[in-house]
């Protein structure tokens, strides 16, 4: 098991995402702020290409989604044909392994809030798939249980709790013990400050050998003028849609937290690689890119095949396709 330096666990524990930023975040998954005041965001049905399997798992998606979910959405140019598109081929990849096994697959996101990508592929899979998720925001935990499929759980606290040990040795997660074939970490990292290189480890603890590590993460930039010549195009063209002029003022507050958090791609693709062969990059909107690696080559492609083409607007995206 990865052992975290009290030094570093102190780090952690008094990070934005469990200090400074708890009850902004607990005031958006409640929704006493922060939810799109003009209208909620909707799936152009158009990106996915005619893909029947994507637009069933968006409707199932959409079911899941909470109060959070609907500011996130609204906050990141077309996040949401995105985790369909990944959510889709998760249900697929993790059934099939499922299947071929003849076990329960298992999920973990990290993040994500209330967890609609895992309560929906666990839906979607039939049985076949087991998921544990996590936040610290009790409005998340809530939300999730309102909706909650069998076979999914929620843990209410911050992702470095939910070391190999706490897996083990709780009664209701022990059967994650042998760990997980996807590990996806949604925009978590950031809150809690810019140490990759011990963030990624300690979450990869509980991926198994052959499982696969998506990450959703919001980068810095080498350049400032491109940095905000981005985040222009995501205010300018796509949240103004969602959020008025007050919403998106409020939210200065929590963008400057995140920012501290923010670190280069390139950081980013180096602290996977560390620990697991094979990084690639497989979507990109504005600052934010989505990456998936694993120890294995021929299960990271499997899974790949499964995502087909991104379901983007080329006016968001500034960095793909791009070799790591």
């Amino acid at each position: 098991m990865l052992k975290t330096s009290f030094d570093r666990q102190k780090h952690w524990e008094t990070s934005p995402r469990v200090t400074s930023l708890v009850d902004a975040f607990e005031a958006i998954a409640a929704g006493r702020s922060g939810y799109p005041s003009k209208r909620e965001v909707t799936a152009d049905l158009s990106l996915f290409d005619g893909r029947e399997d994507i637009v069933a798992f968006h409707e199932r998606y959409m079911g899941y989604s909470g109060t959070f979910n609907a500011h996130f959405l609204a906050s990141i140019p077309y996040v949401l044909e995105e985790e369909c598109r990944l959510g889709n081929a998760m249900t697929a990849y993790l059934t099939g392994k499922s299947r071929n096994l003849r076990r329960t697959a298992h999920l973990q996101t990290v993040g994500n809030a209330e967890a609609v990508i895992a309560r929906t592929v666990v839906a979607a899979s039939g049985g076949h798939i087991a998921s544990l998720s996590n936040s610290p925001t009790d409005a998340n935990r809530r939300e999730f249980e309102r909706n909650r499929p069998p076979d999914c759980h929620f843990h209410l606290g911050p992702y470095f709790e939910l070391d190999r040990h706490r897996i083990r040795n709780t009664p209701e997660l022990a059967r994650f013990s042998e760990g997980f074939d996807i590990i996806y970490e949604d925009t978590a990292f950031q809150m809690y400050g810019p140490d990759r290189h011990e963030q990624v480890p300690f979450v990869l603890q509980n991926l198994r050998r052959d499982g696969i590590f998506v990450c959703l993460e919001k980068c810095s930039h080498a350049s400032r003028e491109e940095y905000l010549r981005r985040e222009l195009v995501k205010d300018r063209d796509f949240k103004s849609r969602y959020f008025d002029a007050g919403q998106l003022e409020e939210k200065e507050f929590i963008l400057g937290e995140m920012v501290k958090g923010q670190v280069p791609l390139e950081h980013v693709v180096d602290a996977i690689r560390i620990e697991l062969r094979y990084v690639e990059l497989i979507w990109n909107s504005g600052n934010f890119y989505m990456l998936a690696a694993s120890d294995d080559w021929a299960e990271l492609q499997a899974f790949k095949a499964l995502l087909g083409p991104v379901c983007i607007p080329d006016a968001y995206v500034f960095d793909f396709p791009r070799s790591l």
